[in-house]
């Protein structure tokens, strides 16, 4: 009878023991996908943040930047004090500096096509802005009123266009990216 008690409490405990190493297993499998899944919502998040939340603070401080370039050039076409001009041409120099910075800062975070093509404009004109911002600022950067006159007509009649031209698609631009940024964010939030 011992040998038969024996028997059965060996088969139970084989039993126990493959049930317990079954339900470990199937714990460190679905253990194991969850951590997967979570690492990659994790890194989507990081994506999203990198590629649409700080794009889009680069992209204002870019659009912050060349809007302050096109006031420092007006100032320094229609002051008539020569250290005024000269401080607002160093400040000229130095939004120009900030905005070359931010806006290479945004080519890392294109991921659309749209953004691809928008940029690429962008790019492409502000070759032709920056050869008329510097003959605008070396002719009427003066005291001479005349010269002055002359770079005013040309802010206002040839670079007027191109400064709204780029400031559009970079609102454009800001735009792709809001609207991508929202998308992503509302695939994230479903798959979490």
């Amino acid at each position: 009878m011992d040998g038969v008690m024996n028997e059965q409490q060996a088969s139970i405990e084989k039993r126990l023991t493959r049930s317990f190493v079954k339900v470990s297993a199937i714990t460190v499998a679905v253990a194991a996908l969850g951590l997967i899944a979570l690492l990659l919502i994790s890194s989507r998040y990081s994506y999203a943040l990198h590629n649409f939340g700080f794009a889009q603070g680069d992209i204002g401080k870019t659009m912050f930047e060349f809007a302050d370039l096109r006031s420092s050039l007006r100032a320094a076409i229609g002051y008539d004090d020569a250290d005024a001009i000269a401080a607002v041409v160093q400040q000229h120099e130095q939004s120009k500096t900030a905005f070359e910075e931010n806006f290479a800062k945004i080519e890392d975070t294109i991921v659309s096509e749209d953004g691809r093509i928008t940029y690429d404009e962008i790019k492409t004109e502000l070759d032709a802005y920056w050869v008329l911002d510097t003959k605008i600022m070396e002719l009427g950067a003066t005291t001479d009123r005349e010269l002055c006159k002359q770079a005013q007509e040309m802010a206002l009649g040839e670079l007027a266009d191109k400064y709204n031209s780029i400031y559009t698609k970079l609102e454009g631009l800001l735009n792709v990216k809001v609207n991508e940024g929202n998308q992503l964010s509302k695939t994230l939030t479903i798959t979490g």
